[in-house]
């Protein structure tokens, strides 16, 4: 039996930043937004904007905030609805790439169902970059077996990337940060989310410091601490482990 609410329709922002992306999910939006920020990190996220902006600002400063819970079936028409409302495929108002539920839903729309998305699309205006990379996405979409044939050896040979460059680009991948690196790498993304919260890097740690001390002390839910000092309730937990590993 299904229950009446099986999806959450999410925003999400990074401290710092006007722009927001529309998502939807069926599991609890602090895993959602672990799941965001693992994909980035190993490079398997599908959209570069949201890459660059975590590259930016840094994952404390990435939140997840509901905007509406639904049903299974109409998950896709209120994603689409929100995306719209937000116009979050303006790349000056949104990190959302098409005006599309994303995703997949394991269920067929009616028609009732396909015409209020269609409604929703239309009278939408896609900025220019969009319209761009709509237009290079179907460039040669449809290609002959002989064409693909040919790509392939394109690069199959000499046509993709040289052996010397493969072997470069292998060096690469391959490359392992110090600890010296990955330590300043850490203190510059805290002071980007340091300042984008008006405070220097030491008021902000003190900051950090403060609402774990107060949860700890307290014993009250993490969504109030969150609240009460205005930061996300799913890294609090990380703070209360680096906290008690530094007493």
């Amino acid at each position: 039996m299904t229950m009446e609410f099986t999806y959450i329709i999410y925003k999400l922002y990074f401290n710092g930043d006007d722009r927001v992306y529309i998502g939807k999910t069926h599991r609890p939006l602090s895993k959602r937004r672990n799941n965001h920020i693992q994909r980035i990190k190993s490079k398997q996220h599908s959209n570069h904007l949201l890459r660059e902006a975590m590259i930016k600002y840094g994952q404390d400063a990435m939140v997840l905030e509901e905007i509406e819970k639904c049903t299974l079936e109409n998950s896709a028409e209120r994603e689409i609805h929100w995306i719209n409302q937000y116009n979050a495929t303006d790349r000056s108002k949104g990190f959302n790439l098409s005006i599309k539920s994303n995703g997949s839903v394991s269920f067929n729309l009616s028609e009732e169902q396909k015409q209020k998305i269609s409604i929703a699309k239309k009278g939408v205006g896609l900025s220019m970059e969009h319209k761009e990379r709509v237009r290079q996405a179907n460039l040669g979409k449809i290609m002959s077996e002989e064409d693909k044939q040919k790509r392939r050896d394109w690069y199959k040979n000499s046509g993709g990337f040289t052996i010397e460059q493969r072997e470069k680009m292998s060096q690469s991948a391959s490359f392992k940060r110090t600890d010296d690196t990955k330590a300043k790498m850490s203190v510059s993304r805290e002071e980007m989310i340091a300042k984008s919260k008006g405070m220097t890097l030491e008021e902000w740690r003190q900051h950090k410091n403060d609402a774990v001390k107060y949860w700890i002390d307290n014993k009250e839910f993490a969504q109030v601490v969150a609240k009460k000092f205005k930061v996300d309730k799913s890294m609090l937990y990380t703070w209360k482990a680096q906290f008690l590993n530094n007493k």
